[in-house]
């Protein structure tokens, strides 16, 4: 493919921009795109087939969506580009959530006022959770406190299922929880409680 060719496909530009682009700029695309993808630019494969009629109706029938939501979600589901574009939109979204959820090593590093070798070591040796992103390591921001790591967060990183996502992570750590008195598991480290019954309720996350 000749480098023009390249730049006029909408895939390649998508895969561009969602490497370089920053949290605001995601989120800019993203609303330009999810309240309406029928004027979206058709990603992928042009060949690709839209959902069978069977299962489309299914999805519908039991969506619990308004009337007219269900006839928008019908007619997505009966175009690949709108199928495509709208999956489009939802990567794009949650890319620029797990953006705004975490740092990268140097942010990491100076917000605890450490070298970036005692991040990426704290990685390494899983007293930190970071995940891996087109824009590099990101490291969950939920893991720090008043400058420095949330106390006990050794145990709790290495309780965290591998094929959780980390916006799910992050949705534990900020809700209130009646086995940690009703405080969320962040404040319970912070305050000092053990990592014990926060490591139990992380390590169950897989079986959601």
């Amino acid at each position: 493919m000749s480098t023009v060719d390249r730049a006029a496909d909408p895939a390649a530009l998508l895969r561009r921009l969602v490497t370089n682009a920053s949290v605001e700029e995601l989120e800019d695309l993203h609303a330009m795109t999810a309240p309406d993808v029928s004027r979206a630019r058709p990603l992928g494969d042009p060949a690709a087939a839209p959902l069978p009629a069977d299962e489309a109706a299914a999805l519908v029938e039991h969506s619990g969506l308004p009337q007219e939501r269900s006839q928008q979600l019908a007619t997505t589901l009966a175009s690949p580009a709108q199928v495509r574009a709208t999956a489009a939109a939802a990567r794009l979204a949650t890319l620029a959530t797990l953006l705004r959820q975490t740092l990268d090593v140097g942010a990491a590093a100076r917000l605890v006022g450490r070298h970036r070798s005692t991040i990426t070591r704290a990685i390494q040796q899983q007293r930190l959770h970071a995940v891996h992103t087109g824009h590099g390591l990101r490291i969950p921001s939920w893991q720090f406190v008043d400058g420095g790591f949330l106390p006990g967060l050794d145990q709790v990183v290495r309780a965290i299922p591998s094929e959780v996502h980390p916006s799910t992570v992050e949705a534990l750590m900020r809700t209130s929880l009646d086995e940690l008195d009703g405080l969320t598991p962040i404040a319970w480290l912070a305050s000092g409680g053990a990592p014990d019954p926060v490591a139990d309720q992380v390590a169950a996350l897989s079986a959601w």
